[in-house]
């Protein structure tokens, strides 16, 4: 792992059991929208050549993700659109898990915290992982 440093996102005991909606009188400008997370990696298929293929996923924070990133308007992670797909290389993820850091760090909401520590374990992942890309998939 030459060039790349290691973030440390502390895990702080989460609450987050129920449904991120709950206890909001509107689900604002969002509208339930949410982001889902993919790590893909290229890989040789026998008979169809080189496709993407998913090797983790989360599918289970993507309106407390979509929320979390809401507002961001410097950085890495404000490239994300909650309304199509992007797309984040090695070194994206690099560069953006010191703001998922911050992030984490100033969240208050443990349904946004969980959300934002699931999407550091994928940058990590994406980091440490020689030509993946992780997928944000909006809706």
């Amino acid at each position: 792992m030459t060039g790349r440093r290691r973030v440390a996102v502390a895990r702080r005991p989460s609450t987050a059991t129920a449904n991120p909606r709950s206890g909001h009188a509107a689900w604002d400008k969002l509208g339930g929208m949410g982001i889902e997370l993919e790590l893909r990696v290229k890989r040789t298929t026998q008979g169809k050549g080189r496709r993407d293929v998913v090797i983790r996923g989360s599918h289970e924070h993507g309106e407390a993700l979509a929320r979390a990133l809401d507002g961001l308007t410097e950085g890495r992670l404000a490239q994300v659109d909650p309304y199509r797909d992007t797309r984040f290389t090695e070194q994206d993820a690099q560069a953006a898990l010191t703001e998922v850091a911050a992030l984490v760090r100033d969240c208050a909401n443990p349904f946004q915290e969980a959300a934002l520590l699931d999407l550091a374990e994928l940058l990590e992942a994406c980091a440490a992982t020689p030509g993946s890309c992780l997928w944000f998939i909006g809706d």
